[in-house]
């Protein structure tokens, strides 16, 4: 049943990106998710109601590797699937299709639940023509553009910033990102338009933009194969960033924001991962939806309040965060949510994960603020509020 106290309201709904290439192989080198799980969920592909042939079946499409994998097997290993069923009077079992393509798989229709940020929904809505429900938040748009440090595309060697990204640009150099489907190549297109007057598209941009895996980015980079690489030090590039051989030239969840309302918020917008379903799936299957907030929060919950312990609780939580040693996974919980910097990297501003999964008012009318200037500017669509509702439990 639709809890009492949960509100729902109606914003813009996102549209797929016109192109979402793979970037399955990334899996492959930052370490699958394990099949393994030793909590009350006995396997990790299925975890709620598994043995319960009444229970609610739901597909969720979800990454392998990051915080998201993170919590999505933490939430399994300590069964909170099942235990948020059982507090909703209700029985679920949830499938995961554990893959990089998950928004492409969500939006052919072959998973119920999703999870990308507020941007890509304000596109994909409106071009699909999808009804979305965005009933959740995970994870704040914590990518930038990697450059080698010393080098010539260093602000230190350029004069700047914005010094650094005019070079890039004349010199046609190699920009790598994942995917056209990933949040951060919609993102920076509104960062370079607003902030260096250029635009970061597939047709017709002013960026010479290819694409590679996620989790070799860093490496890329430090190799001299991109001049740039989008990525974070939850994104396979802690070596890098560790052994001071890339920095970001500025982090998307802070120039963003600036951007778009002229100042910085405390967590950056958007978001790079929301809870998503299609809103016809919802309204048949609301306690399903709130079994998996439910059990996604208290993972979340767990992991804020210990984090190092979570990600160094096995070998198995370091590959599934996409850490290659324990050492880089302490990094990617000191720098990215103790906030601690480094002799060659300066602290981030703001955690790499949120303090909770809930959405608050101010959260909710923010993103809408947000998405609204972002569209006045054409740089989304301007019906995106026909197609998305948000729900907050």
């Amino acid at each position: 049943m639709y809890m009492a106290d949960s509100q729902t309201h109606q914003l813009g709904r996102r549209t797929v990106l016109k192109s979402a290439g793979s970037i399955a192989g990334i899996a492959a080198m930052a370490g699958c998710m394990n099949t393994n799980s030793n909590g009350g969920d006995q396997n990790v592909d299925k975890a709620g109601n598994v043995d319960d042939e009444d229970a609610t079946e739901v597909i969720a499409a979800v990454p392998p590797t990051g915080w998201w994998a993170v919590l999505r097997k933490l939430a399994s290993d300590e069964g909170y699937y099942k235990q948020a069923a059982e507090e909703l009077g209700t029985k679920a079992v949830f499938t995961f299709k554990n893959t990089w393509d998950d928004v492409p798989t969500w939006t052919s229709g072959k998973a119920d639940i999703a999870q990308f940020g507020a941007l890509e929904a304000s596109r994909i809505g409106p071009r699909r023509e999808i009804p979305i429900t965005v009933f959740g938040k995970f994870v704040p748009l914590n990518f930038g553009p990697m450059v080698k440090t010393g080098g010539k595309y260093d602000p230190k060697k350029t004069g700047g910033v914005k010094q650094s990204i005019d070079k890039i640009v004349n010199d046609n150099a190699k920009f790598g990102i994942g995917s056209w489907g990933g949040a951060d190549a919609t993102a920076y297109d509104v960062a370079m338009a607003e902030n260096f007057n250029y635009r970061f598209k597939e047709d017709g941009g002013d960026f010479s933009v290819v694409t590679a895996g996620y989790f070799t980015m860093g490496k890329q980079v430090a190799d001299g194969k991109l001049a740039v690489g989008s990525s974070g030090e939850g994104m396979g590039a802690a070596p890098q960033m560790m052994n001071g051989d890339i920095k970001p030239l500025f982090w998307l969840k802070d120039l963003v924001s600036k951007a778009v309302f002229g100042q910085e918020n405390k967590w950056g917008f958007p978001t790079m991962q929301n809870l998503v379903t299609r809103t016809e799936f919802y309204e048949n299957n609301k306690k399903a939806i709130q079994v998996y907030y439910q059990a996604q929060e208290k993972a979340l919950q767990k992991l804020r309040k210990d984090p190092l312990s979570v990600i160094t609780r096995s070998k198995d939580y370091v590959e599934t965060m996409g850490a290659g040693s324990e050492e880089e996974a302490k990094f990617i919980v000191n720098y990215g949510i103790n906030l601690e910097g480094t002799d060659s990297l300066p602290a981030p501003k703001h955690p790499a994960i949120y303090d909770t999964t809930a959405m608050s008012d101010q959260y909710v009318q923010t993103q809408s603020d947000f998405l609204n200037k972002v569209a006045q500017k054409g740089l989304t669509e301007k019906n995106w509020g026909d197609y998305v509702q948000h729900v907050q439990f």
